[in-house]
């Protein structure tokens, strides 16, 4: 558990099935325009049934894949962590973050905490989603410290490139 000191939509390009560890031949790392294929809203990589299953198989899934990036400061660390979020967790943490402005409450006033729960696809396949919910409140000293801090970590985010382990194919 600990403190979101800033978040941000990534996304991410490997074309067809899994097959190691090679860079995204695409990525965007503000969710906006990508570094080869142009305007995420428009490429053809982000529609779904795009995506290539480990059989080669068509998915119901986007090929291009939306990542949240996560920043959380933990007690007693100097620094935050960096949680990717890939795409089965997205609709959770927005649903998260929706429940929070709906409280009037900022993602810096609370202290969040993440599990895991198992989920699966329409095909069966079982993964698991990460679950953001609120463990208490962030005193003064902490949101003053998180509030220097946040701008200096967007702005160093926006040129972390995109790896593997931000998004693992299950």
């Amino acid at each position: 558990a600990g403190v979101v000191v800033h978040h941000h939509t990534a996304r991410a390009y490997w074309p067809g099935a899994f097959s190691g560890y090679r860079p995204p031949e695409c990525s965007s790392l503000d969710g906006i325009m990508g570094t080869v294929y142009g305007a995420c809203a428009t490429c053809k990589f982000n529609q779904f049934a795009t995506a290539v299953r480990q059989d080669g198989s068509k998915g119901s899934g986007k090929a291009c894949k939306e990542i949240r990036r996560i920043y959380l400061l933990m007690d007693g660390d100097a620094f935050p962590i960096v949680l990717a979020l890939p795409p089965g967790s997205v609709k959770g943490w927005l649903s998260y973050r929706m429940a929070l402005n709906q409280a009037l409450l900022g993602l810096r006033s609370v202290i969040t905490e993440f599990t895991l729960a198992q989920d699966s696809t329409a095909d069966g396949i079982r993964y698991s989603v990460a679950v953001a919910k609120t463990v208490g409140a962030v005193d003064s000293d902490t949101q003053a410290r998180v509030q220097a801090m946040s701008a200096q970590i967007a702005e160093g985010a926006s040129r972390v490139a995109i790896a593997l382990e931000d998004y693992e194919v299950p």
